[in-house]
């Protein structure tokens, strides 16, 4: 049995966006920094509920990057491929990293191929069956060699131009990351 996060939204709706803390995708007010201290008590309500685990579906990149503190893929391939973006694309703002591989700017230079965000379970284990699983031999080498053989870029090109298909207010915030 598992806790799981459908949807947490942790924002100030009387705050303003600045150019130190542009909005992310889907964001319609800035955080609240609170996840640090949110995170841990779901944490315990979990284990006080008898839970393994809780679990999360990041459906953007910057979720499942502000949870990783807590939580890892349940696929090894996945934990080793966000790693390797955050290893190759680490310069780049989170906002505007989130932005480019939302309207399709993730180049994956070992295989020539943009990739998508796909969506996948992000576990926070509290079970000693589950924290096997994660420091098991198999799981850490799938996701040694997954974070080995892909290499990421941006295409900020290709994120410019894609800029176009997105609502007006989110172009406008695109075009101001991609100035900086």
């Amino acid at each position: 049995p598992m806790l799981w996060i459908d949807w947490l939204l942790l924002q100030n709706p009387w705050a303003q966006f600045s150019a130190e803390r542009p909005a992310l995708p889907d964001q319609k007010y800035p955080g609240l920094g609170l996840l640090n201290l949110v995170v841990p008590l779901i944490g315990e309500f979990a284990q006080e509920t008898h839970k393994q685990a809780v679990l999360d579906i990041p459906e953007h990149f910057h979720g499942a990057l502000f949870y990783s503190k807590w939580m890892k893929f349940f696929n090894p391939e996945m934990q080793g491929k966000m790693q390797a973006i955050m290893r190759d694309l680490a310069s780049y703002p989170i906002a505007l990293l989130s932005w480019a591989i939302r309207v399709g700017g993730l180049l994956n230079t070992s295989g020539a191929i943009y990739e998508d965000w796909k969506p996948g379970e992000q576990i926070y284990p509290l079970s000693p069956e589950l924290e096997f699983y994660f420091n098991s031999a198999i799981y850490s080498e799938l996701s040694q060699r997954a974070f080995e053989e892909n290499h990421y870029q941006l295409d900020l090109l290709r994120v410019k131009n894609r800029a176009r298909f997105l609502e007006p207010e989110e172009r406008e915030i695109l075009e101001s990351l991609l100035k900086v």
